[in-house]
């Protein structure tokens, strides 16, 4: 559906990420992620953030990275706070995505929440060099 990329499709994909199934939200979430970046997708993937299950919060925080990369930052703005916030979420790729995607917003406040994270996020908590990934 996300291909499709028409306002119908976005609706439905937005809707899909109330599912109580956490398969739907998944897709739902990586999904939004190829179809131009709105307001409402942008407020959907950011409630997505607090989702229960990490893999919807990955596609999520993914999703948001895209709709940065698009050209789109003057939509994220808002999303600073947010993403701030994702920065230490259990799952180290919401983590990272949220950190890629405050670089790419690029604003002082985006710089503002990023950089202190930056500055204790040197060494990952997961590896060593028995477990390189």
């Amino acid at each position: 559906m996300g291909e499709i990329g028409a306002a119908d499709a976005r609706d439905v994909l937005i809707d899909a990420l109330a599912d109580e199934d956490v398969h739907v939200r998944i897709a739902a979430s990586e999904a939004l992620g190829i179809v131009e970046p709105s307001p409402a997708t942008r407020d959907a993937l950011l409630g997505a953030l607090g989702d229960p299950a990490s893999e919807v919060r990955f596609d999520a925080a993914l999703s948001l990275a895209r709709a940065a990369v698009c050209g789109t930052s003057e939509l994220m703005v808002d999303t600073v706070g947010p993403l701030e916030d994702a920065l230490f979420d259990t799952n180290r790729y919401v983590s990272a995505y949220a950190a890629e995607t405050l670089e790419r917003i690029g604003t002082p406040e985006a710089f503002e929440a990023l950089v202190p994270f930056l500055r204790t996020a040197r060494w990952c908590p997961h590896t060593d060099n028995r477990r390189p990934f």
